[in-house]
């Protein structure tokens, strides 16, 4: 019996097959598990940053368009005496925060209640010509939104 010559050139060949199923199978596995446990994680922080109060029952003081790329709209709305802002979010959630109002001679600026730093320092203001102005934590002005 002839003895077959293996080529010394391939002989990792086969190792490289079983590292590309096993990064397949990893990837395959990520998308099975991971990505729903992120999903999670999102809604949970979502659902504990909502709050219940509702535009329902309360005075309607504008409707603006979103200022960014995560809401369809946005109203804000005074109820008992306090000031709320009402976003509906692009995945049907409903993001709901007091701010604070502030008179200028321009208009109400409108602050965050929240000590949450992600909303740290960011703030709106509503001219007289009830156009909504988003100013981010050093001051700066990034959108100006007509009314609805």
């Amino acid at each position: 019996m002839k003895r077959r010559r293996i080529n010394r050139k391939r002989k990792w060949f086969p190792y490289l097959i079983i590292l590309l199923l096993l990064l397949f199978l990893f990837g395959v596995l990520y998308k099975l598990y991971q990505e729903p446990l992120l999903k999670k994680k999102v809604n949970a922080y979502l659902d504990k940053k909502v709050n219940t109060e509702s535009p329902l029952d309360s005075t309607f003081i504008g409707k603006w368009e979103s200022y960014n790329n995560t809401a369809i709209d946005v109203t804000i709305y005074k109820k008992n005496g306090r000031i709320f802002i009402h976003e509906n979010l692009f995945d049907k959630a409903v993001f709901n925060e007091e701010l604070i109002p502030d008179t200028l001679n321009t208009g109400i600026k409108l602050t965050y209640k929240t000590k949450d730093e992600e909303f740290l320092g960011e703030y709106f203001i509503i001219d007289k010509k009830k156009n909504l102005h988003y100013f981010n934590k050093e001051g700066k002005e990034l959108v100006k939104k007509e009314p609805k």
